[in-house]
């Protein structure tokens, strides 16, 4: 399963090496869809990527600081 993370989490992880990060909301009928495409590439690349998911509703300020406007949106 990805871990939701936190703006702190969030900056600590990123600077480990190459991030994915999924900004998504629970209420998304599309970022629900997505969740098993987003999982199935977490372990199909563990160990080489790391995989985050940002609730947008629980983060909005790091969502803003990466523009996001539309949901679901995939940052590499």
């Amino acid at each position: 399963m990805v871990k939701k993370i936190s703006e702190n989490e969030f900056k600590d992880s990123v600077k480990s090496g190459y991030s994915v990060v999924d900004f998504s909301a629970t209420w998304c009928p599309p970022c629900q869809q997505f969740k098993p495409i987003f999982e199935d590439a977490k372990d199909r690349y563990s160990g080489q990527i790391e995989f985050k998911t940002i609730d947008v509703d629980a983060e909005k300020e790091l969502a803003q600081q990466f523009n996001i406007t539309s949901i679901p949106a995939i940052v590499f």
